[in-house]
């Protein structure tokens, strides 16, 4: 904890949506107290938070011995079990420096229903409560639509999606055709790739590629054009939609409807070209001339699929970013101009393994039939393609709804559509679970056995 605090002490905004400074003289008088309850039940309605007191108002430390310990903590007890509803369960530290004394209050996220300030009582009786939550901005009092959406959603708006997609591919043409069932990205990768000349991975970047740092470069490279492809197909008219599918579970058994009404739908979105979408690469490298070319490429794979434009919210803004810390990464950022939202989809390639995803039904099959690891090396599968797997972060972040409620309610339903999309075409877990068991599999290898062997007879 002392770490993260000192670090929160050194950065020139020290509060944001997760921490706040206070001095100790908060403490010290009723209507300071009454600030600090705020302060908790804002963070409490939001997601959590921690409050350092003993921090001027410039930053600088207030110095040593400033706390009456037992009689300060007295006081925040009483705030977050008698002044608040329902009751919070706090945390408290004295963190002692060498140059000053900190008091630090850890507050947790709310559970079921927001927390209040008790305003006024009648006996046991709450007769007034006040609202409050946490924003970029500070703490502000909840409206009613706010404070209806904090009695219907027990989550934050903010949410983490987290998934991981395994995509098998020609070695040679890196075309993503292999004869086995994929998940639904598999499509919109192979649109990106089918076009390309198979000279590019001829180089000897590629076929000097003892470790596949240049094909995981390659799909590093093209994997957010290949997520614009996949959004493109949803996104074509409307970005506030509705998706059903029918299975069997291919694009081509989706439809799309829109939640928009004619009337307000060119006033809330316009249309973006993947030609529009600027690329920062930061100081990550691609292998070969795939820093000049993956753009124009994946450009020709998407225009030659159909899907050139799609739709976002009005005064949305796209990037590409390559970024290189430790571990490369990709990242397409959707985000509109007034920070109402941030949707940061983030991929990053994790492993390439010889042949077909040992974690795909038919890998059994194979090693059933097989029986040795010598033959195995041999078999054309084996041999001829090669898997990815690619970790994704999809992170939605928002404006909680300070203003308009309906507004942030549609940007909440187009994060959530985002996830929706992800987790049905992109989740590979999420795929091998709706596969047939490896039972099947095997009956339908036998057979197909049986059948060449039925033909070769003929």
């Amino acid at each position: 904890m002392k770490k993260e605090v000192l670090e929160i002490l050194k950065h020139p905004e020290k509060e944001n949506l997760k921490y706040e400074l206070k001095q100790s003289d908060i403490l010290k008088t009723s209507e300071g107290q009454r600030k600090l309850t705020f302060a908790i039940v804002a963070f409490a309605n939001r997601q959590g938070g921690r409050i350092i007191i003993g921090v001027k108002n410039d930053g600088e430390l207030e110095g040593k011995n400033i706390f009456n310990i037992d009689k300060d903590k007295g006081i925040i007890d009483n705030i977050c079990h008698a002044k608040i509803s329902p009751i919070i369960d706090y945390n408290i530290n004295l963190l002692e420096l060498e140059e000053a004394d900190l008091l630090i209050i850890d507050i947790p996220k709310r559970g079921k229903i927001p927390h209040a300030y008790i305003d006024s009582k009648n006996g046991a009786e709450i007769k007034t409560r006040i609202y409050y939550i946490r924003t970029r901005h500070g703490k502000r009092l909840v409206g009613d639509y706010q404070l209806q959406w904090l009695f219907t959603h027990q989550e934050d708006a903010d949410f983490t999606y987290n998934c991981r997609t395994i995509i098998t591919y020609d070695k040679v043409s890196l075309n993503v055709s292999a004869p086995i069932e994929q998940p639904l990205c598999h499509y919109n990768y192979n649109a990106v790739t089918s076009p390309l000349s198979s000279k590019i991975f001829q180089t000897p970047s590629f076929t000097n590629d003892m470790f596949n740092k240049s094909r995981q470069s390659f799909f590093l490279g093209i994997t957010p054009y290949v997520l614009i492809h996949n959004l493109s197909f949803y996104f074509q008219n409307y970005w506030l939609i509705n998706i059903q599918r029918r299975p069997p579970v291919y694009q081509k058994n989706v439809s799309v409807k829109s939640n928009y009404q004619e009337t307000t739908f060119k006033e809330n979105l316009k249309k973006i070209s993947i030609n529009d979408i600027p690329s920062l690469y930061g100081n990550v490298i691609l292998y070969g001339n795939l820093r000049e070319e993956v753009k124009n490429l994946a450009i020709d794979g998407i225009d030659r699929d159909g899907n050139p434009s799609f739709t976002v919210p009005l005064d949305t803004e796209l990037l590409i970013r390559y970024e290189d810390n430790l571990f490369p990464k990709a990242k397409l950022i959707l985000s509109h101009k007034d920070f109402k939202f941030e949707f940061i989809f983030t991929c990053s390639p994790s492993a390439v393994q010889p042949g077909i995803s040992h974690g795909h039904p038919a890998w059994s099959i194979i090693e059933n039939r097989l029986k040795t690891g010598a033959a195995i090396y041999e078999d054309k599968l084996y041999k001829s393609f090669q898997s990815i797997e690619i970790d994704c972060t999809f992170n939605a972040s928002f404006t909680f709804p300070e203003e308009d409620i309906k507004l942030f309610e549609k940007y909440y339903s187009y994060a959530e559509t985002i996830r929706e999309i992800l987790d049905n075409d992109w989740n590979y877990d999420q795929f091998i679970s709706k596969l047939p068991p490896n039972k099947l599999y095997s009956i339908e290898n036998k057979i197909d056995t049986l059948l060449n062997t039925l033909k070769s007879t003929d």
